[in-house]
């Protein structure tokens, strides 16, 4: 008995389903004859006096849209000014290190140039890469710089700051000093306690 009445319940929900379908379509599809009938297509109309636009913030009127050439230069010039400084701390050239940095400041640094060269000859990266810039007005930008060590090690640092002087991208001391001891520490503590 109970399959019987499963198989009128089916039944008579498919034609209650059939049923509606055709009024639904009769519904949707009488709009669609009196706009045949009167000739006039309905089109949606804007609102746009509701839509206040918003004025600029002052450091988005200063930002500069860079072109992808002046982009991929900006990258290009600021690879090689990170080669001179790696390359020069790596090989305790100081006086040439100096060249790439700015707002050389140890006083409020908590590693001293000759502390970030000791580490960088310690670990000694065999390769480094640029793995992002992020523009920050006109002539800042945010780095962030991925390391290949002696070991084999990667290891990424957190972004430093980098400014352009008109002719030259230099590298702020403060800002790159941390991010690189940022990883140099850690990784200085693990060859501590492996050997």
């Amino acid at each position: 008995m109970v399959p019987r009445c499963l198989g009128a319940l089916l039944i008579l929900v498919i034609l209650l389903a059939g049923c509606s379908l055709p009024k639904l379509t009769a519904v949707e599809k009488e709009p669609a004859v009196d706009q045949a009938a009167s000739g006039e297509e309905n089109k949606p109309q804007s609102k746009t006096s509701d839509i206040a636009l918003a004025t600029s913030l002052p450091s988005q009127k200063e930002s500069t849209v860079y072109t992808a050439d002046q982009y991929n230069k900006n990258i290009s010039d600021v690879k090689s000014v990170l080669n001179i400084l790696i390359d020069s701390l790596i090989i305790n050239d100081l006086s040439k290190a100096q060249t790439c940095l700015i707002d050389l400041d140890e006083s409020g640094s908590e590693i001293s140039l000759a502390e970030l060269q000791q580490e960088m000859e310690q670990l000694h990266p065999i390769a480094w890469q640029l793995k992002d810039l992020r523009p920050v007005g006109n002539d800042k930008a945010l780095v962030e710089v991925v390391y290949t060590m002696s070991d084999g090690t990667v290891r990424s640092t957190e972004p430093f700051s980098v400014t352009f002087l008109g002719e030259q991208w230099v590298v702020h001391f403060n800002s790159f000093a941390m991010s690189f001891h940022g990883i140099a520490r850690h990784m200085i503590k693990d060859l501590k306690n492996q050997g």
